[in-house]
C-alpha cells in the first residue's frame, strides 16, 4: 500500500504525503491488518508486568512468524510502524493504561525515538526489555559418596550473565562447582529484574534445602559451598515459574516434602 492515499479503517482515503516514519503515526487507525498493528502490547506489557515478560517476547516472535509476507520486508516496514506506535500509545490519543511509571514512559520514548532516527529495518530493535541473565541449573559430576548417592536431588543453582558454558570453564578446579565437572541440567532467561535480587531470591527460596557440605579447595583450604540445594528440578522450574508470574512471595520451599507449598 503507498503511503499516500491511506485509507481510514479502509473506509476514507486520507490522501497524505507522509514519509514513512510521519506516517507511522496513523498506522493504528489506517493500517488494519498490518502486523505492527498487533506488536506492540506484547513489548510494552513487558513494563508491565516484567517477571512476564519472557512469555510476551515469545508471543512476540510468534506473531512476527505468521504471515505469507517475505519477513525481511515485514521487518523493514514493520519495524519503524512498531516505534510510532509507541509513541502514540505514550504520548498519543489512545494512551496505555498500563504503562504508568515515568521512568518506564521515558524509555518507551527514547526506544522509539532512536529506532525512527535510526530507520531500523530489524523488529528486534524495538524491544523494551532488559534482560537480567539466566538462571542455571547444574549437576554435579563429583565422587563424593552423599552426592553421588544423590545426583539426581542436589543442584546448584545461581545466576549469570555470561553464557552459561563460559561460567562453568573450569569447574572442576573451583570450589563453587564442588572441584569437580558439571551438566548443565536447566537455563532460564528472566528479565527487568535486578540480577544480584533474583540471585537472593532464588537461594532463599531454597534455603531450608541448602546442602551443608565443606569440600578443600586446590591449595587445601576449606571452603563451605552456598548455592548447593538438595531439591528436585520440577520443584526448581516451578519456582522459577512463580518467579516470572510475580507470585513467588505467596510460597515457601518445604524440604520435607520437596514441594513449594502456599504460606500461611
Amino acid at each position: 500500500m503507498p503511503w499516500s492515499g491511506l485509507r481510514v479503517n479502509q473506509r476514507e482515503p486520507v490522501g497524505l504525503d507522509l514519509a514513512p516514519a510521519q506516517a507511522a503515526y496513523l498506522a493504528r487507525c489506517a493500517w488494519y491488518g498490518d502486523p505492527a498493528f498487533c506488536l506492540d502490547h506484547p513489548l510494552l506489557k513487558c513494563l508491565w508486568t516484567p517477571a512476564a515478560a519472557g512469555r510476551f517476547l515469545a508471543c512476540f516472535d510468534a506473531l512476527t512468524a505468521v504471515g505469507r509476507e517475505d519477513p525481511a520486508a515485514l521487518e523493514a516496514r514493520a519495524a519503524p510502524l512498531l516505534a510510532g506506535l509507541f509513541l502514540a500509545r505514550i504520548d498519543g490519543k489512545s494512551p496505555i493504561e498500563y504503562v504508568t511509571r515515568e521512568d518506564d514512559r521515558d524509555r518507551v520514548r527514547r526506544v522509539a525515538g532512536a529506532v525512527l532516527r535510526a530507520g531500523a529495518a530489524r523488529l528486534v530493535a524495538p524491544r523494551l526489555t532488559q534482560a537480567s541473565g539466566s538462571i542455571y541449573v547444574l549437576r554435579s559430576k563429583a565422587d563424593i559418596p552423599f552426592v553421588a548417592e544423590n545426583r539426581d536431588l542436589i543442584h546448584k543453582i545461581g545466576v549469570t550473565t555470561l553464557k552459561v558454558e563460559t561460567r562453568i570453564a573450569g569447574a572442576r578446579l573451583d570450589p563453587t562447582f564442588l572441584m569437580a565437572d558439571v551438566e548443565i541440567v536447566a537455563t532460564y532467561s528472566l528479565y527487568n529484574i535486578d540480577r544480584a535480587r533474583l540471585e537472593k531470591m532464588i537461594h532463599r527460596i531454597f534455603a531450608p534445602a541448602r546442602l551443608d557440605i565443606e569440600i578443600e579447595d586446590r591449595f587445601g583450604n576449606p571452603v563451605v559451598p552456598r548455592e548447593w540445594f538438595l531439591a528436585p528440578l520440577d520443584a526448581i522450574d516451578e519456582a522459577v515459574e512463580k518467579i516470572r508470574e510475580g507470585t513467588i512471595t505467596r510460597f515457601r520451599y518445604d524440604a520435607s516434602s520437596a514441594s513449594l507449598v502456599a504460606r500461611q
